[in-house]
C-alpha cells in the first residue's frame, strides 16, 4: 500500500461511478453526458479545487482543448481530522490478527484509526438546470439507505482487504460558486467521508520473526510487500507433579493451535 488514503480515494470514485450509472437525463446536456464513459465523467483535481475549476475553464488551445461540458471535479483535503468520540476511537493498541485468505498463515499486528476526510464536488455546466439536476441526483444517490457507506480495498501484506467508509452527513447542500470569471454554472458540494483505516504491523528485520515472507519482506515499501509475520506459539506441553515428587509426573499434556 503506498499510503493510506488512496485507497479511500479509490472506493470514493468507484462509489461516484454508481452515481453515474444512475443518472436520469432531464437536459440535453445531461443526456450526452450520462452516455459517457465515466473516465471522461470525473476528473480528480490533483491541488485546490479552485484552481482546477479555473484551469478548466480557460480559454481552450492546440495543446490543451477545453474539457466537454458538463463536467464533474472531485478531490480530497490534504487534512487529517478524527472521526468524533461517539463513531469510535479506533484501535490506538495494536492487536493480534490473521488476515482472511492468507496462505501462509501469518500473524501479524494492527493499529486502526477513525479518520474523516473532507471531500468536494464540483459540478460545472454551461447551463444552471443540467448542474442543478445533477446535483439533485447526487444528493438522492446518497441519501438513499444503500448508499450511506461504501467499502474499499486496502492491500495488506501483498492482499486485498475489504475495509468500510461511510458517508458522515447525506445532505448535501450545493452551492453556487458566482466569485468565479465564468458564464458557466459552477456548483461545490461538500462530503465527509469517514473512513476506517488500517495499519498493519510486521516484524523489523532485527526481530525475530516467522520467515514466511517473501524476496522483499524486510522492505516495507517494497513493489511486492510481503511481509514476515510473528512468531505465534503452535504447541505447548505441561506437565504436573505431585507434592513432594520431582522424580516422576503425574500428568502430561499438549495444547497445540495456541497463539499470544
Amino acid at each position: 500500500m503506498s499510503n493510506f488514503t488512496d485507497p479511500v480515494q479509490h472506493g470514493f470514485a468507484q462509489y461516484l461511478q454508481r452515481w453515474h450509472a444512475m443518472l436520469i437525463a432531464d437536459t440535453p446536456a445531461l443526456r450526452a453526458y450520462a452516455a459517457r464513459p465515466f473516465s471522461q465523467a470525473l476528473v480528480w483535481a490533483p491541488g485546490r479545487m479552485v484552481d482546477h475549476i479555473e484551469a478548466l475553464l480557460e480559454p481552450p488551445d492546440a495543446a490543451q482543448p477545453q474539457a466537454p461540458l458538463p463536467i464533474v471535479i472531485a478531490c480530497m483535503a490534504r487534512d487529517f481530522v478524527p472521526a468524533p468520540p461517539a463513531f469510535g476511537r479506533g484501535l490506538a493498541d495494536p492487536v493480534d490478527v490473521m488476515i482472511p485468505g492468507d496462505p501462509k498463515q501469518r500473524c501479524f499486528k494492527m493499529r486502526a484509526v477513525f479518520a474523516d476526510i473532507r471531500a468536494q464536488i464540483a459540478i460545472i455546466a454551461a447551463d444552471a438546470p443540467t448542474a442543478r439536476s445533477l446535483a439533485m441526483q447526487l444528493h438522492l444517490f446518497v441519501s438513499s439507505f444503500g448508499n450511506r457507506d461504501f467499502a474499499y480495498d486496502v492491500e495488506l501484506a501483498g492482499m486485498a482487504d475489504r475495509w468500510p467508509c461511510a458517508i458522515a452527513a447525506p445532505d448535501l447542500i450545493a452551492t453556487d460558486q458566482d466569485d468565479l470569471a465564468t458564464d458557466h454554472t459552477v456548483l461545490a458540494l461538500d462530503i465527509r467521508l469517514r473512513a476506517s483505516v488500517p495499519l498493519l504491523m510486521a516484524p523489523a528485520s532485527t526481530e525475530p520473526n516467522d520467515g514466511r515472507g517473501g524476496t522483499n519482506a524486510d522492505d516495507p515499501f517494497g513493489a511486492d510487500y510481503d511481509p514476515h509475520g510473528y512468531l505465534v506459539v503452535v504447541e505447548a506441553r505441561g506437565q504436573a507433579w505431585a507434592p513432594g515428587r520431582a522424580d516422576k509426573p503425574i500428568a502430561t499434556w499438549v495444547e497445540a493451535g495456541r497463539r499470544p
